[in-house]
């Protein structure tokens, strides 16, 4: 172990060269450099009985090349291992090594052994010189041998030492392949060519990207709440920590657009993608002009902000608070006026497809209709469950509002007409309420665990697999499959005609969003573990084998592990 890490610190290449050295100083003095009831300090302190004084037979130049191995400063060691291995053969070769200061003395003893012959024929008898010839030829042939035998050792012990590395790391992927196969895939990516080569290996990598591995986006974050889609490529989240990021999906990375005084509660984006506003605890709505990339602050709330939604030709914004009010703000003057005061505190918010009706969801349970269209605005309430409304649903035509309360009722009412009637129930709060393409069918999920998608004219269907509840749903484009954030920490896909999910595992905390890309290739998850994720709905081609593995997975995840 060499001092770095023994006191802690990041190890890098020129650490693994200290630990050959290491092996090979044991190898020429037959013990360890260090031992005892002090190791760990002595190492960290680079305490080393010197390799001369322990086996002074020991030649000189590997003495040196021990030394330069094993040197305190890393800057004083060999670059890469086959620096090292470089000066092993050299020496065994009879060559200089480069790092071993010559005596003028030893240089020309050097010399004299390599022209022993022309000198010993000009000195001696044939007889003496026949002698001298053969006791010189078996001494280098002795020391030629040891330092083969060294070297040889040595590159065993190297191959010792990428094998068991190799083992560790092809192991700690396996454990952590069941919670995070982009991690796994992460851990493979640090093996050797020849580890890279193992069949088990390749069977690693094939059932990593099968379970569904993925890209995480970077940037500091807090606990990611709320999430929408923006232009092309770009998403929008608001955090725990009071800040909203725009991340740019392509280059997965973020920036950050600004901060409330505390949690993000609500984040909304006009339908063409113009606007974009968030609302907090701080009782405040900040408002952005993503095309001129300025914003505004609004106030007027006495409470947390809890709801938002623009107005269908993105003109207004409206917004409901813990004190009771619904308020409309104009997206380019900022200025707001109260359209409703209630005795409970209101939630969700929606607007008409004509933009002149608003509904509100009440902490008592009723959905408040709100008549925009001209003059003092006017309002009516209807009493839709027995506990708070928690979500608003607008159907694609405008004709339907499905409402979710925290009773587990999900109703729809009839715009047309103001009847509601109960389409399906959860045994735990709703949600979430996304509805089909068509508007046919509902989908909803909650606190029970179950993604149930009801038809409006038949019975439910049941997307099982969750292990806790839901916190948010997402359809694709198409209206072909069913997304749900799972508070146990997993992304499960269904089809929306029923049967098993995929599930995508690596959140180490509750999912609490989910999206898909437009293009429906790939979802985006937010968890409580302050990372943002992309998955890749399609399983990746059959890895290679062998060193192209590693640019392979380097392809399909970005995770990596961090050096200790």
């Amino acid at each position: 172990m060499p001092p770095e890490q023994a006191r802690g610190e990041p190890a890098d290449p020129r650490s693994d060269v200290y630990a050959i050295g290491a092996i090979l100083y044991t190898v020429l003095s037959g013990a360890p450099p260090i031992s005892g009831a002090h190791v760990l300090a002595d190492a960290g302190a680079g305490v080393i009985v010197p390799l001369r004084e322990r086996e002074p037979s020991t030649p000189p130049e590997l003495v040196t090349i021990v030394e330069h191995a094993m040197a305190f400063e890393r800057g004083d060691r060999y670059a890469t291992a086959k620096e090292l291995a470089d000066e092993l053969r050299r020496y065994a070769a009879g060559q200089l090594v480069r790092r071993h200061e010559y005596t003028m003395g030893a240089l020309l003893r050097r010399w004299l052994r390599r022209h022993r012959t022309p000198i010993a024929v000009a000195a001696s008898a044939v007889v003496v010189l026949a002698v001298l010839l053969v006791l010189g030829v078996r001494g280098i042939m002795h020391e030629r041998t040891r330092a083969e035998a060294n070297a040889r050792i040595a590159e065993r012990n190297l191959a010792l030492v990428e094998e068991n590395s190799d083992l560790l790391v092809s192991g700690q992927a396996r454990r952590v392949l069941d919670d995070d196969p982009s991690l796994a895939f992460a851990w493979l990516e640090r093996l050797s060519g020849n580890g890279l080569a193992r069949a088990d290996v390749h069977a690693l990598a094939v059932r990593a990207a099968a379970r569904g591995v993925g890209f995480e986006l970077a940037g500091p974050r807090d606990d990611l709440e709320h999430l929408v889609l923006g232009g092309p490529g770009r998403a929008f989240t608001g955090s725990d920590d009071g800040h909203v990021w725009a991340w740019h999906l392509d280059t997965r990375r973020g920036d950050d657009l600004g901060a409330h005084v505390g949690p993000v509660e609500t984040l909304a984006i006009s339908r063409d993608r113009r606007w974009l506003a968030s609302g907090g605890t701080d009782r405040t709505i900040r408002l952005w002009d993503l095309e001129a990339s300025t914003s505004r602050l609004l106030t007027g709330h006495t409470g947390a902000v809890r709801g938002l939604a623009f107005a269908p030709d993105a003109t207004s914004v409206a917004s409901t608070s813990e004190d009771g009010t619904l308020r409309v703000w104009s997206t380019s003057t900022g200025i707001g006026q109260v359209v409703l005061e209630d005795a409970y505190r209101l939630w969700p918010v929606a607007w008409a497809a004509d933009g002149k009706q608003l509904w509100a969801g009440t902490g008592d349970g009723r959905l408040v209709t709100v008549d925009a269209s001209g003059g003092k605005p006017r309002s009516s309430a209807t009493k839709l469950h027995t506990a708070a409304v928690r979500v608003l649903a607008l159907s694609p035509d405008g004709t339907l509002l499905a409402t979710g309360g925290e009773d587990g009722q999900v109703i729809v009412w009839t715009i047309a007409t103001r009847q509601g009637r109960r389409l399906t129930a959860h045994d735990d709060i709703v949600r979430d309420l996304v509805w089909s393409g068509d508007g046919t069918r509902l989908v909803s999920a909650g606190g029970d665990r179950v993604v149930r998608v009801t038809p409006l004219d038949g019975p439910p269907l049941e997307l099982l697999g969750n292990e806790s509840g839901v916190k948010g749903l997402a359809l694709s484009g198409d209206g072909a499959l069913v997304a749900a954030a799972g508070i146990d920490r997993v992304v499960r896909v269904w089809p929306i005609t029923g049967g098993a999910p995929r599930a995508f595992h690596g959140h180490r905390a509750a999912v609490k969003t989910v999206a898909f890309t437009p293009d429906g290739a790939m979802v985006i998850s937010t968890s409580d573990d302050d990372h943002l994720r992309l998955w890749p709905l399609a399983i990746p081609p059959p890895p290679p084998v062998g060193p192209a593995l590693a640019t392979w997975i380097h392809e399909h995840t970005n995770m990596t592990v961090a050096t200790p």
